[in-house]
């Protein structure tokens, strides 16, 4: 069994919200330089947690054996049968051990299989070189740069804009990319009884 899984009520996400929470505090530490960890970080933080939390149920965490969420992958803004946006999520001490991948990997399958989206989004922070870099790898294609468009830590940064359509994923990413980048990632799932409401991703 996969330790990824969807996590599809309130009660399943309030039991991993610690885990979630950590997460993005350390996903929102590495991208703040030490002159813009300010008073703003802790509201920084609350946004993200209020925008993750909005993703559901279209919600996926990669589970440890000690229960530490390694990775989050989420879609939001859903336009059934067109478009949504894709956020990916690592936790510093596990990447490059493909937890990311097998988050998304079922996220995709949803996104263009089930919910018959034509095109998914993904909106990064130019100063996040190496999310820019895994969406390249992943079959994203960038497709707009917008200057100076958000405020993070007190300081405006440029995003760029990636995307895959179904297309692409269909006729690269689901026959090269996924065997090409999906590696053995340390992990044990929970039991559903353990949060109800979170499902397994086979």
């Amino acid at each position: 069994m996969s330790p990824v899984y969807q996590l599809t009520t309130p009660e399943a996400l309030a039991h991993h919200a610690p885990g979630i929470r950590h997460l993005l505090r350390l996903h929102r530490d590495t991208l703040l330089d030490d002159a813009t960890r300010c008073g703003s970080l802790n509201e920084d933080l609350e946004h993200l947690w209020q925008n993750t939390a909005a993703c559901l149920p279209w919600l996926w965490v990669f589970v440890q054996p000690d229960g530490v969420i390694s990775a989050i992958g989420a879609l939001s803004d859903l336009q059934p049968g067109r478009h949504a946006f894709l956020h990916g999520v690592s936790h510093p001490a596990f990447r490059g051990a493909g937890c990311v991948v097998q988050t998304l990997r079922p996220l995709l399958q949803t996104a263009f299989e089930e919910l018959a989206l034509i095109k998914v989004k993904a909106e990064l922070e130019t100063h996040n070189r190496g999310a820019m870099g895994f969406c390249r790898r992943f079959g994203f294609q960038r497709e707009a740069l917008f200057r100076q468009d958000i405020a993070v830590g007190g300081l405006l940064r440029d995003v760029a804009v990636y995307t895959l359509s179904a297309e692409r994923y269909r006729k690269l990413v689901l026959p090269q990319v996924l065997p090409r980048l999906l590696k053995p990632a340390q992990g044990i799932p929970l039991t559903i009884n353990q949060a109800e409401g979170t499902q397994p991703c086979h």
